[in-house]
């Protein structure tokens, strides 16, 4: 009986246990400020604060139109000559599975740009103010951005540091 009594308690904990780690999955997999600023940390993108900002800048805050139908934060088309994590296109954009294909596909253009030559954290402002803007206003926009999302930036830091020890 005891024997019966200890695999019933230990069945109740481990499906407890079950419940809360699918919560914690499925938490990671929102499309949150949070969740995409840990993303970027974790698949090791260049500038990860620079790129953040970008997302946060071209996405409206992630609540586009192009994010919510495509999972495309940053405006990204089909590629010709590098690889991608795109599945198609829609509306002339690269339509991704989900939010996380398109932080992947960031890294992968990334390493595209950088094959040839690295860049200082400047110059690659530099770079995608001229590759993304028309307008001489885009770097000054990332750097405002950046600037309005430090303390968060600061404290996700923190956080994934502590969760990589």
């Amino acid at each position: 009986m005891k024997k019966i009594i200890l695999l019933i308690i230990l069945t109740i904990i481990s499906g407890a246990f079950m419940c809360f780690s699918n919560t914690k999955a499925e938490e990671s997999k929102q499309c949150t400020k949070e969740n995409v600023y840990q993303t970027i940390k974790k698949t090791g993108i260049e500038f990860a604060d620079v790129v953040f900002a970008q997302i946060i800048l071209e996405s409206g805050g992630l609540e586009s139109r192009l994010t919510r139908s495509n999972n495309n934060f940053l405006g990204m088309k089909m590629p010709e000559k590098r690889e991608t994590t795109a599945i198609g296109k829609s509306h002339g954009y690269a339509l991704y599975a989900g939010w996380e294909d398109c932080v992947q596909d960031y890294l992968l253009y990334q390493n595209y740009i950088f094959r040839n030559k690295k860049m200082t954290r400047n110059q690659y402002i530099s770079f995608i103010g001229r590759k993304y803007s028309e307008c001489g206003t885009y770097k000054n926009r990332i750097l405002r951005v950046i600037k309005e999302n430090r303390g968060f930036m600061k404290t996700q830091d923190s956080v994934y540091a502590c969760s990589t020890l």
